[in-house]
């Protein structure tokens, strides 16, 4: 369980219904920055840079390069929607 916020006067009071979205919200951030997104290193150094080198002949400078010809891939979409 998460360590609640300190209430003070501005912020109002919260149910226990709404503690308990918080609380979920909070997990599935957790499990999202934990166990999905790691895996974008991963795909990265195993599809991602050796499809550019074959492109391009060359390593990638940086991520708007590697990032712009790339198709679509569902995996990634998956873990960018999870993550907001």
């Amino acid at each position: 369980m998460v360590q609640a916020q300190t209430q003070h006067g501005v912020l109002p009071e919260t149910s226990s219904d709404e503690a308990a979205r918080q609380d979920f919200v909070v997990a599935y951030r957790r499990h999202v920055q934990t166990q999905l997104l790691p895996g974008n290193r991963k795909v990265y150094d195993n599809r991602v840079e050796p499809e550019f080198v074959r492109g391009h002949n060359r390593p990638a400078q940086g991520f708007p390069p590697v990032s712009s010809p790339r198709p679509p891939r569902p995996l990634r979409s998956v873990r960018a929607c999870s993550a907001r």
